[in-house]
């Protein structure tokens, strides 16, 4: 791969690419070519891609999309820069590294901000059908560098900005000409962490803001989004062996808690929902079932009351039906107790409801999964 062409990886790279990278990792290759061993670098570094990485063969004729990333561009992004820092050439693409790692920026972050010039010129010439402009993205990459060192006019510059002035990035083309569809950009050093949206919410935007590269709850949050994509695409046995990717997070993950409880009671009760959605997974879930009930206080009569029917349904998959017309009924007494609500009440006898008529005739349908 040249250096000087940020496309060769692209036009090489693919998905059946990948996947046989990721299968055969850790065995000796003597086939390897030094973009092999940089784009697996890059696929271990990002761990919430992991659950992906072991089912391409199984989504294999899809572009696998995830909160509106692609993972596979994503990853020779990422080696294309990292090319680029250790030979040079550019030279800008290093100079800019520097100027944004005193400004605040981690490496990680960095190279998520200094790829966008790539990701446009990319754009550009797929969109326009035009050949690549070193021009162009150098300028991009020098412009970045300048930004950094005082974002705040650097933004008040791009505001100021008429189409027919000079471009911000020094290229000698107009404005309008060059890069009025990739500016605004902000150049601070926050915002250059991927959340990815579609998943189950772990953590908000202004927690990853400040959250380190490796933090585990974004990493929960992302591979969220890798979970729920595996399942919209069919692939349920992916999907599930996400969750129990992310409940091996969650265990390293402080003990941080919310209303809903600590990262790890989160993910068990994704896997739980998970199971309910798909009951041929409710075998695998029991046990974090189980985990969530013994962590759950009396006090909160609601949550107590759901979590037991919760593993009730799961009993009837696994065709434990009797035990689970036991936990209806007792929480049906409790439902009319001092303590319960109409809300309660509601929920409890519209559960007890389907259950009779959409869960009591799928017993035993759930069978263990490895």
């Amino acid at each position: 791969m040249a250096p000087s062409d940020p496309f060769a990886l692209y036009r090489k790279a693919g998905q059946q690419w990948l996947a046989r990278l990721w299968q055969t990792r850790g065995e000796p290759r003597e086939d390897e070519t030094p973009e092999d061993h940089q784009l697996l670098a890059a696929m271990r570094e990002h761990h919430e891609f992991h659950p992906l990485w072991d089912r391409l063969e199984q989504v294999q004729g899809r572009a696998p999309e995830v909160g509106g990333m692609n993972p596979i561009l994503h990853m020779m992004i990422h080696v294309t820069m990292e090319t680029q820092l250790d030979t040079g050439s550019p030279p800008e693409v290093g100079e800019a590294l520097e100027q944004m790692l005193q400004a605040g920026f981690t490496h990680h972050r960095a190279i998520h901000l200094l790829a966008t010039a790539l990701t446009q010129e990319i754009s550009t010439v797929l969109s326009h059908q035009q050949p690549y402009d070193a021009v162009r993205y150098r300028s991009r990459v020098q412009m970045i560098g300048r930004g950094v060192r005082d974002p705040q006019e650097f933004s008040a510059a791009v505001r100021r900005a008429r189409r027919n002035d000079p471009c911000l990035c020094g290229s000698g083309r107009k404005f309008k000409h060059c890069c009025i569809n990739y500016l605004p950009l902000d150049v601070r050093p926050t915002p250059w962490i991927n959340l990815l949206p579609g998943g189950s919410l772990y953590c908000t935007p202004a927690y990853a803001e400040s959250a380190a590269d490796d933090d585990p709850i974004v990493c929960l949050q992302n591979m969220s989004a890798v979970a729920a994509a595996l399942e919209s695409w069919g692939d349920l046995e992916g999907a599930f062996r996400a969750y129990r990717y992310m409940e091996d997070v969650a265990k390293e993950a402080r003990p941080s808690r919310t209303p809903s409880g600590g990262p790890l009671e989160n993910v068990l009760q994704d896997i739980v929902d998970f199971a309910l959605n798909h009951p041929a997974f409710a075998v695998n879930a029991l046990e974090a079932s189980e985990i969530l009930l013994a962590r759950c206080s009396d006090d909160d009569l609601a949550i107590r009351t759901t979590l037991e029917l919760d593993h009730a349904d799961l009993l009837t998959y696994v065709g434990r039906a009797g035990e689970a017309e036991v936990a209806y009924a007792r929480a049906t007494e409790l439902a009319k107790s001092d303590q319960s609500t109409n809300e309660l009440q509601e929920m409890v006898a519209d559960r007890w409801g389907f259950w009779n008529d959409e869960i009591k005739p799928l017993s035993g349908t759930s069978h263990e999964r490895h």
